[in-house]
């Protein structure tokens, strides 16, 4: 019953969410989210407790809305990012400037990958945070031993320059490895060279090519709108979870 009065009451909460004008920002609207999802937490915190049966069944719907976000935000990434350089490229005048776009591109994305590691090493060296403790933690056991994996196998800087080519671009696109985004975005590179070829040499197939790139391209996008529009109750689902779980 606990469980069931619970969960009614926060789509009660979501329902209060849709109320908002449509003229009010996102941003406010996310606010509002995190303010309703940490009063629902912290009621349970401080009601029932995070250990109580009830409040655990109560999260598990909870998680619904709150891993359902992500996954939808995890299920959008790699097609946006396909898709954005991809006709970037496509809108490309001299293919010269290809070459120094895909550069940097790669480049940055690389730079990032080694900051967002060297942040990762500092936090877990300061919190003495281990594999275990992140297992015991409810993590994704196969996608952390994929990752310790793929480290164990690359040791080496030419090992680790080889791994960042793809070999399965529908794998990467699944987001099947760490280096995933890299791959789609070589692979990206790759098409988007055919292309501009495709176009020099085969102008009237290069222009249905262009066509329905930007239509595919339009296509993600709204779809891109559409999950971003569900960020509210995202946050709403997740900040209520971890105020629950962690006062």
């Amino acid at each position: 019953m606990f469980t069931l009065f619970a969960s009614l009451l926060f789509c009660l909460l979501c329902f209060a969410l849709t109320r908002i004008p449509s003229t009010v920002p996102l941003s406010r609207k996310v606010f509002a989210g995190l303010l309703l999802g940490a009063l629902f937490g912290l009621a349970l915190q401080l009601g029932w407790g995070a250990d109580d049966a009830g409040v655990q069944q109560t999260l598990e719907w909870v998680n619904i809305i709150g891993g359902g976000y992500v996954s939808l935000l995890k299920v959008v990434m790699m097609p946006l990012v396909f898709t954005s350089i991809l006709s970037a490229i496509n809108k490309l005048e001299q293919a010269q400037s290809l070459g120094k776009i895909s550069a940097v591109l790669i480049g940055s994305m690389l730079t990032l990958v080694m900051i967002a590691g060297v942040v990762g090493m500092t936090i877990t060296h300061l919190s003495g945070l281990t594999a275990a403790g992140l297992l015991s933690h409810g993590s994704d056991t196969a996608a952390l031993q994929q990752s310790m994996s793929t480290i164990d196998s690359a040791q080496t800087l030419p090992a680790l320059l080889l791994s960042l080519v793809p070999t399965n671009f529908a794998a990467d696109m699944a987001g099947s490895r760490g280096l995933s985004v890299i791959g789609v975005v070589i692979f990206t590179v790759l098409a988007g060279v055919a292309l501009l070829q495709l176009k020099a040499e085969h102008p009237q197939a290069g222009a249905r090519a262009a066509v329905a790139i930007d239509t595919l391209q339009l296509w993600v996008m709204k779809m891109v709108r559409v999950v971003i529009a569900l960020t509210p109750y995202g946050v709403m689902a997740l900040i209520a979870r971890v105020v629950a779980h962690y006062p």
